[in-house]
C-alpha cells in the first residue's frame, strides 16, 4: 500500500468518525431539547421537581455522571439542585466560590467547556481541579433579571472528547436560559404569594380589629342618643358612620384586585344589574335608565359592585337628581355592536357636574374624591374590578357634560 493510499484511508476514516460524532451529538442535543419540552408541558411538577428533571435529562442524554445547579451568594456557591455521586457537590451544600470552575463561568458571564483539566496547565494547577477532582466540566451562567444568578453545570471525573464537550456547550447554554426563566417565574410567584398572604392578614385585621370596636361604639351611641339629645351625639354618629364606610371600601378595594377566575364567570344580564342597584343604592329622585339590553360574561358579585359604585358616585357628586344611562358603545356601527373578536363595550354616564379633564386620572386613585364626604375609594374599586376582568376603563364627558365611563374588551 502506497503512502498516498494509506493517507487517503486515514483521512476518510477520520472524516467518517467526525460524521459519526456529529450525528451522535445532534441526536443527544435533540433528545435533551425534547426532554426539556416535556418538562415545560408537565404543569403539575413543582419548581424543585423541574430542576431535578432537567439535570436528569442532561446527565442521561449528554453522558455526564454529575449535574448541578448553583446560586452564587457573595464568596459562596450554594448548590440548589444536584444529581450524581460526588462528595462535595450535593444539594444544599455551600462551596467556596474560588474552589470551583463556576467562578470563571460567573466572572466572564459566558459558558465554559473543559474536556480534561489535567492536560491543561491552567486548569491542572487550579483550586477547582484540586478541590473537586473533576477532569471535565461544561457550565453556563444562569441569568435572572439581567444579573448572574448562578450556574447550570455537567461534569465528570473522567476526561471527555474535546469536540463532544465543545458541542455540548450550546446545549447547556440553552438549558441554563430555561432554568433562568423558571427561577425568575418561581421568585415572582413566591413574592406574589407573600403579598397575598399579607393582604389577607391586613383584611383580617381591618375586618375584625377595627370593625368590632366600631360596632361597640355605634351601639353605645344609640343608647346615649336615646338618653341625651345633643348635636355632639349626632356629629359622633356621623363620624362613626364614615369610619364604617371607609372600612367597607378598604376591604372591597383589597379584595377586588384579584384576577377573576374563569370558574367565577357567568352570563349576567344588565337588567338584573339595574334591578339590584335600584334596591341597594340610595338614589333618591335620581333615575337609572338602561338604554340597551346586553349580557356580559363576568363575576356577578363584582359586576354588581362595579355598578353600585358608579351609580352611588353619580348620585353623591351632584347637588340635583341625575339621570344615569347605561348602554352599548357604538364600536362598530352594526346591529349587534360587537367586535369581530367577540368583545364589546358599554358605558355608564350621567348628566351631573362631570369631572374636570385634569382630574380624570386622579379619580381612579385610592383616597381621591371630589366630594368632601366621600371615602375616595369608589372609583378605585371600579378600576380594580375592571382590570380583574381584563377590561379597559376610560373616563370622558357625556352628552350632557356629565361623567361618562366607557368599558371595553368586555365579553
Amino acid at each position: 500500500m502506497t503512502p498516498s493510499v494509506l493517507a487517503n484511508r486515514i483521512a476518510n476514516a477520520v472524516e467518517q468518525e467526525r460524521g459519526r460524532l456529529a450525528r451522535t451529538q445532534l441526536m443527544e442535543s435533540t433528545a435533551v431539547i425534547s426532554g426539556l419540552y416535556d418538562v415545560i408541558n408537565e404543569t403539575d411538577l413543582s419548581f424543585e421537581q423541574k430542576l431535578d428533571r432537567v439535570l436528569t435529562i442532561g446527565t442521561s442524554e449528554l453522558g455526564y455522571p454529575i449535574g448541578y445547579i448553583t446560586h452564587v451568594e457573595g464568596d459562596s456557591l450554594e448548590v440548589i439542585a444536584a444529581v450524581g455521586d460526588h462528595e462535595t457537590i450535593q444539594e444544599d451544600a455551600a462551596i467556596p466560590l474560588d474552589t470551583t470552575y463556576c467562578k470563571h463561568t460567573i466572572d466572564d458571564k459566558t459558558p465554559k467547556a473543559i474536556s480534561d483539566a489535567a492536560s491543561n496547565p491552567e486548569w491542572a494547577s487550579s483550586d477547582a481541579f484540586d478541590g473537586t477532582g473533576l477532569h471535565c466540566y461544561v457550565g453556563a451562567p444562569i441569568i435572572v433579571d439581567g444579573e448572574v444568578y448562578g450556574t447550570l453545570c455537567f461534569a465528570s471525573r473522567a476526561p471527555q472528547n474535546d469536540t463532544t464537550v465543545d458541542d455540548d456547550e450550546l446545549t447547556v447554554k440553552t438549558l441554563a436560559q430555561w432554568v433562568g426563566y423558571e427561577i425568575d417565574r418561581h421568585e415572582y410567584e413566591r413574592e406574589l404569594k407573600r403579598q397575598i398572604d399579607r393582604l389577607e392578614e391586613f383584611t383580617g385585621v381591618v375586618s375584625h380589629d377595627l370593625r368590632n370596636p366600631l360596632n361597640i361604639a355605634q351601639g353605645r351611641i344609640d343608647i346615649v342618643k336615646d338618653e341625651c339629645n345633643s348635636d355632639s351625639i349626632g356629629a359622633v354618629n356621623r363620624a362613626l358612620d364614615r369610619m364604617e364606610a371607609i372600612i367597607e371600601d378598604t376591604l372591597t378595594l383589597a379584595r377586588q384586585g384579584q384576577t377573576v377566575d374563569d370558574t367565577d364567570m357567568e352570563p349576567v344580564e344588565i337588567g338584573s344589574v339595574v334591578e339590584h342597584c335600584r334596591e341597594i343604592v340610595e338614589t333618591g329622585d335620581s333615575e337609572i335608565r338602561p338604554v340597551d339590553d346586553f349580557t356580559a360574561h363576568t363575576d356577578r358579585n363584582r359586576y354588581y359592585q362595579l355598578f353600585e359604585n358608579l351609580i352611588r358616585n353619580a348620585v353623591e357628586h351632584s347637588q340635583q337628581p341625575v339621570t344615569i344611562r347605561i348602554g352599548l358603545l357604538d364600536v362598530m356601527f352594526t346591529s349587534t355592536r360587537v367586535e369581530s373578536d367577540g368583545t364589546f363595550g358599554f358605558y355608564v354616564e350621567d348628566d351631573g357636574p362631570g369631572v374636570p379633564e385634569e382630574k380624570r386620572e386622579e379619580v381612579f386613585e385610592a383616597g381621591e374624591s371630589t366630594n368632601p364626604q366621600g371615602t375616595g375609594f369608589g372609583l378605585s374599586i371600579v378600576k380594580r374590578i375592571a382590570e380583574a376582568h381584563g377590561w379597559e376603563v376610560d373616563l370622558t364627558d357625556s352628552f350632557d357634560d356629565g361623567a361618562r365611563f366607557e368599558f371595553t374588551n368586555v365579553r
